[in-house]
C-alpha cells in the first residue's frame, strides 16, 4: 500500500512502515494495521497521519509533473 501511496520502492516501503513506528513509539503491526483500515477509508490518528507525510516525503524521488 506504501509503495503505491506514496510512489516508493518496496523497500523503502518498508522504511517508511518502519520509521513511523519508532517515531510514534506504535508497534510496527500496529502502524501497518491502522493504515491497512486507513485505505479502508478508516481515519488515521492525527500523529501516525503527521509521521507518515513526513516519512514519504523523506523517501519520495522526484514525481513527474511536479
Amino acid at each position: 500500500m506504501l509503495t503505491a501511496l506514496g510512489r516508493i520502492s518496496p523497500d523503502d516501503g518498508f522504511t517508511v512502515l518502519r520509521e513511523i513506528s519508532q517515531h510514534t513509539n506504535v508497534r510496527l503491526s500496529v502502524v501497518a494495521q491502522y493504515l491497512i483500515e486507513h485505505a479502508r477509508g478508516a481515519a488515521l490518528p492525527g500523529v501516525l497521519l503527521g509521521e507518515l507525510h513526513a516519512a514519504l516525503s523523506r523517501h519520495a524521488g522526484p514525481r513527474e509533473g511536479r
